[in-house]
Order: structure tokens, then sequence, then C-alpha cells
């Protein structure tokens, strides 16, 4: 019985010492979540690696947003407005001729960015205020009357007819015209709320007049449109 004792208290295999009759006493396999470097199920280590990080995470701008970041990185870039001078994706604007200036008035019909040359703008805005100014002097000059009752009446249906073409003109010209004049101030490196100067009464409108008289300056083309596209320059 003390032999017995001894073989189930003192050299037992449960409690820290091997046992050669018991096939309990062996040494366990290596637990897989014991030690840092036994591989998983997936062929890597159980994440005991300090510091490890998937790299499709770490680099933003080629897996994952990290934090808050754009997962194109260099989009955001891109998009920044061109701050330098002319070159082959930033060329001056073409000088033109009395008919493509018109045309070309309306093709940007409402693009605010870019820039117009000096041509460009003085012949599309010469066109306007002739085309303006005419019917709208007839329609004055005739509605003034011609003495009789009768001449009277006709003459107040014709001028009536001159002031409606000058309003049409007015309205349809609007928004191409103000989008030009725009772009003439860009040209000039100058922003477009400039033509708020045209507010301030008297001195306004001439200062105005000779912000749009400017020469073409290389630092407009900050004004152009960060996509890359530019108003249309071939009418």
């Amino acid at each position: 019985m003390a032999t017995a004792s001894r073989t189930d208290y003192g050299q037992g295999g449960g409690y820290g010492q091997q046992s050669a009759s018991d096939p309990y006493s062996q040494p366990s396999a290596p637990d897989a979540y014991s030690q840092p470097s036994a591989p998983n199920a997936y062929g890597q280590s159980n994440y005991q690696q300090p510091g490890y990080e998937p790299q499709g995470y770490a680099q933003p701008g080629y897996g994952a947003p990290a934090h808050g970041q754009p997962a194109y990185g260099q989009q955001a870039y891109a998009m920044q407005p061109y701050a330098g001078g002319y070159d082959e994706a930033h060329p001056p604007r073409p000088s033109v001729g009395f008919v493509d200036a018109i045309k070309l008035m309306f093709k940007n019909y409402a693009n605010f960015y870019g820039r117009s040359s000096k041509s460009e703008f003085w012949w599309a805005y010469l066109a306007y205020m002739v085309a303006f100014s005419v019917p709208y002097i007839l329609a004055v000059i005739i509605g003034g009357g011609l003495g009789s009752a009768g001449a009277e009446g006709a003459a107040g249906v014709v001028g009536g007819l001159f002031g409606l073409i000058a309003l049409v003109i007015l309205l349809g010209s609007a928004v191409p015209l103000l989008a030009n004049m725009v772009r003439r101030l860009h040209d000039t490196g100058r922003s477009g709320w400039y033509y708020f100067m045209s507010l301030i009464p008297l001195a306004g409108p001439i200062i105005l007049l000779v912000m749009l008289a400017g020469d073409s300056r290389p630092e407009g083309v900050r004004f152009d449109n960060p996509d890359g596209t530019q108003p249309v320059s071939q009418p």
C-alpha cells in the first residue's frame, strides 16, 4: 500500500512529473493559442505578432479609407485649381473676330469658369449693345407720337413692337453676357466678384470697364475649371 501511495501522490504524472505507466502524464501537444508562432487554419500566425497590420488598410488610396481620408488620395489633389501660367493644357484664349466672338459667347452660355480674351469679350459686347440699342431707340422715337391721333395710335403699336424686341434681346443675352464678363475678368487675373464694382454709383461702372479692358495675364489660369475642361474656344 505504501508503494501505491508513492506512485499515486509522489510520482504522479498529473502534478508535475512524468509517469511511465500513466498515459495521461505525457506532455500535452502544443497549444495553438499559447504559441505565437503556431499557424492557424489560414496558414498565418494567430495575431500574436505585435505591430502587425494589413498593408491594404495602412496606406490610404490603395485599400479601405483610414480615419476619414479619401479612398483615392490623389483625386483630391487633381481637383485643385491650376495655379501656374500658360502651358499646353492651359493656353491663352484665342483672338477672334466679330462673328466668332458672338458664337463663342452663346456656346459658353453659362460657363462662369475659365477665361475670355479681350477680342472674345469686346466684339460680343459690341454686338449686344447694337442689337439692344437700335430697337430700344426706335421704340422711344416712334412711340413719342407723330401729331395726329391716328398716327399716334400706329406709332404706339410700332414703338411697342420695337420695345418688345429690345426686351427679348436684353433677357436672352443677360446670362451669356454676364458669364462672358466674368471670364474676361478671370483673363485679367481678377476674380469674377469684381463685377459688383458696377454697383458703386458713378465711378463703379467706369472702374469695371477699365478692368475689362485690361490685358490677359498668365495667372488667370487659376480660374480654369479644376476638372481640366475649358470653355469652348472654337466657334
